[in-house]
C-alpha cells in the first residue's frame, strides 16, 4: 500500500462517511395519502409494532427502529401503513 492509500485509509477510519441506517417503506392508498401510520413491521415480517394511544407516528417509527434486531452495520427495513 502506498503512502497516499495509507493516508486515505487513516482519514476514512477517523471520520467514517455517513451511511444509511434505515429504509422506511410507506404504504399509501388513493384518497388517503395523508393518513398517519398506525402499524410498522419489518420487511420480512419478523417483527410488528402497533401505535400506542399516546404515541405519534414519528414515535412509532423511532420505537420500531430501536427494537429491530440487526447485525452490526446492518440496515433496518421497515414498512409503515395506516
Amino acid at each position: 500500500m502506498n503512502i497516499l492509500e495509507r493516508r486515505l485509509f487513516a482519514l476514512e477510519q477517523a471520520n467514517p462517511v455517513d451511511r444509511i441506517d434505515a429504509i422506511i417503506h410507506r404504504i399509501v392508498t388513493p384518497g388517503e395519502l395523508d393518513a398517519e401510520a398506525t402499524m410498522a413491521r419489518e420487511i420480512d415480517g419478523a417483527g410488528e409494532w402497533r401505535r400506542l394511544a399516546d404515541e405519534s407516528e414519528d414515535d412509532l417509527i423511532d420505537r420500531a427502529l430501536r427494537e429491530i434486531p440487526r447485525r452490526p452495520g446492518g440496515v433496518a427495513r421497515l414498512i409503515v401503513s395506516p
